[in-house]
């Protein structure tokens, strides 16, 4: 874990992630504490005075479906556009 724990510490810990504008892909088996990275992230961009949303794909989908039944589509889209680092809790399933 030396060279993984040195990329964690050594990138995107300080908000790097949302002032760079990149995508941060963590993969890895159940229960490996991709999730708390992910939170950790989001923490540390906060305190530099990010904005953070932490959500899942199908959430995100199913509020703007939502916004757009309301004709509120355009609203609710500009506001997920203007939030710094989007955190999206993904599921995979291999098969």
């Amino acid at each position: 874990m030396g060279r993984d724990r040195q990329k964690i510490d050594g990138g995107g810990v300080r908000g790097d992630a949302a002032e760079e504008k990149v995508c941060v892909l963590i993969v890895g088996p159940c229960g490996t504490g991709k999730s708390h990275i992910a939170q950790a992230l989001g923490h540390c961009a906060i305190r530099v005075g990010h904005d953070v949303l932490f959500t899942t794909v199908s959430r995100m989908l199913g509020q703007l479906n939502a916004a757009r039944a309301t004709n509120g589509f355009d609203r609710s889209f500009a506001k997920l556009a203007a939030v710094d680092l989007l955190i999206d809790k993904a599921k995979l399933i291999a098969r």
